[in-house]
């Protein structure tokens, strides 16, 4: 079951989230750790969310908010309200998101990392750091106030990569899976699903490719992936995906992986990522309620037991 979006992921969901570019933001709220909403004017009373690490996308669910606003949420407030959004961008292929947010007296951009161990950075037009969700330091980059904003190392992006460069990047004593999987941030699902349209088998060493072999995966990550090379939202055929009575993941459009599933499809991307995700918390909530309850009826059996063992001593 996927916990976070996937490169491939994040790439549509911006595609769809164009959309947004001139809408003004009302509102923010962090109603988790990693989370915060954004509320927007727009069709009515659609929020953003974001959580660090995890996913982006729109939802039509609401959620208890905090009395107290969080330190976080006030800043927001304070510089974003009333703001518009004036781009959406994903960085290269990375599972890093940049928003661009003006206001009559000020431009900042919230930089969204979906990455592990991923934050939330509202930075100034320089790339100075404003604010971080979450001060942290590596051993690149330090995430905290007044430094500059440096992104996680990046890899190759397949989608603008030349046949020459990948040709150069199979030189490597690796099965060509691993190489798409990990060297151009593909996954293990994607890097698959490359390998088998383009008719090489997934266990194949890298460096034993042909040059044919290269370029029948060169041309396949251009024909798989064409609706998000060319922006066109129109292709994308979004849908979740069910096993039994799971939802084990959600995919911008079909895959052979899949070929035999369930599937249940929706408008978009965002609307598949908000119903699989809200399905998720939902599951979570009502295996904490459970757990709770059996908590509080084991406490009272406890009890109950304990006073029959008394009244039987008593009665001896």
């Amino acid at each position: 079951m996927k916990e976070s979006m996937s490169s491939v992921d994040v790439a549509a969901i911006v595609i769809e989230l164009q959309e947004l570019l001139g809408v003004r933001l009302v509102k923010a709220y962090q109603p988790g750790r990693e989370e915060i909403r954004l509320k927007l004017h727009h069709k009515g009373s659609l929020d953003l969310i974001i959580e660090a690490g995890k996913k982006i996308h729109l939802t039509k669910y609401k959620r208890a908010s905090p009395r107290m606003p969080s330190n976080f949420a006030m800043y927001l407030r304070k510089h974003l309200s009333g703001a518009r959004i004036a781009q959406i961008r994903q960085l290269d292929f990375d599972r890093i998101v940049e928003i661009t947010i003006e206001r009559w007296d000020k431009k900042l951009r919230l930089i969204v990392e979906l990455l592990p161990r991923g934050n939330i950075v509202v930075v100034d037009e320089d790339g100075t750091i404003l604010l971080p969700l979450r001060r942290k330091s590596f051993a690149s980059r330090k995430i905290k106030v007044g430094e500059k904003y440096e992104r996680p190392p990046s890899r190759a992006n397949p989608l603008t990569m030349s046949e020459s460069d990948l040709m150069n990047l199979c030189k490597r004593d690796k099965d060509i899976a691993s190489v798409l999987a990990s060297e151009l941030s593909f996954g293990g699902l994607y890097a698959e699903e490359v390998c088998a349209k383009a008719g090489i088998d997934k266990r194949m060493r890298a460096d034993a490719l042909t040059a044919t072999e290269i370029n029948a995966i060169h041309e396949t990550i251009h024909t798989l992936f064409e609706p998000i090379i060319t922006n066109d939202q129109s292709k994308l055929k979004a849908h979740i995906v069910i096993e039994g009575e799971d939802k084990i993941d959600f995919v911008p459009f079909e895959l052979s992986r899949y070929e035999n599933k369930e599937k249940q499809f929706f408008p978009s991307l965002n609307d598949a990522a908000d119903e699989y995700f809200t399905t998720q918390i939902a599951e979570v909530v009502e295996e904490q309620a459970k757990s709770e309850h059996d908590t509080v009826i084991g406490k009272y059996e406890r009890i109950l037991n304990e006073q029959l063992e008394a009244l039987h001593k008593f009665k001896l």
